[in-house]
């Protein structure tokens, strides 16, 4: 072999070694690390609504929620904070489990169903048609923190309509905004995600009792 093959060779091998010593550190460094584990959240209230089917007479008929839309702000599983000077940011490392309007939407469902007030509850992809008819839009699905603290903020707007099997014409029985908000504790997100369930708990408690009385007034 003559030199100039040796040289030539010895340059490949110093090559490669260089080449696989690089892809040894750069793995070792973070290639195989294991990125943190996700925490997720849904919107849960520890409130029963057993007492209501008491109180709540049943009107014989049938309801459909449809899925609710959302503002821009929260039209995501980012659980959102914000530091009141506008500057918002989210929590890296702890998202909701579905977008704030399916869960609102599904919490509703649940609660309507268990309250009793109507024989049965509807999504809007089934072909069953409904008396009456629920849509609505996600508002607000924030921590706020400033000067006084932390505290949670969910709201949203309904409206309630008489469709009479109808879907593409209704009367409108009644449209309101439901908004409150409560301190966040603890002040972490596993807190802001159980002081929302409690606010959602608070809001579908009344809006249930909204709709009551207007299908009451509705009859008369």
């Amino acid at each position: 072999m003559s030199e100039s093959m040796r040289r030539r060779e010895a340059r490949i091998r110093a090559g490669a070694v260089f080449i696989l010593g690089w892809l040894l550190v750069t793995g070792c460094a973070g290639g195989g690390a294991t990125p943190p584990d996700v925490t997720r959240y849904v919107l849960e209230s520890p409130r029963s609504l057993e007492e209501m089917k008491e109180e709540v007479p049943c009107s014989r008929g049938t309801i459909t929620v449809r899925r609710f839309s959302s503002a821009e702000a929260c039209n995501g599983t980012a659980m959102l904070y914000s530091r009141g000077s506008g500057e918002q940011g989210a929590y890296r490392y702890h998202r909701w489990w579905n977008t704030p309007a399916e869960m609102v939407t599904d919490f509703l469902m649940k609660e309507l169903s268990r309250s009793g007030l109507f024989t049965a509850v509807f999504t809007a992809y089934t072909s069953e048609r409904s008396r009456y008819q629920l849509e609505g839009r996600v508002t607000d699905c924030i921590e706020i923190i400033d000067a006084d603290g932390r505290r949670v903020v969910l709201g949203f707007t309904v409206a309630l309509l008489d469709v009479k099997g109808d879907r593409l014409r209704g009367r409108l029985v009644f449209q309101k905004n439901y908004r409150a908000e409560k301190a966040c504790r603890p002040e972490t997100p596993a807190g802001f995600a159980r002081v929302a369930g409690d606010i959602m708990g608070e809001l579908s408690k009344k809006l249930i009792s909204d709709i009551t009385d207007a299908i009451e007034q509705d009859r008369e």
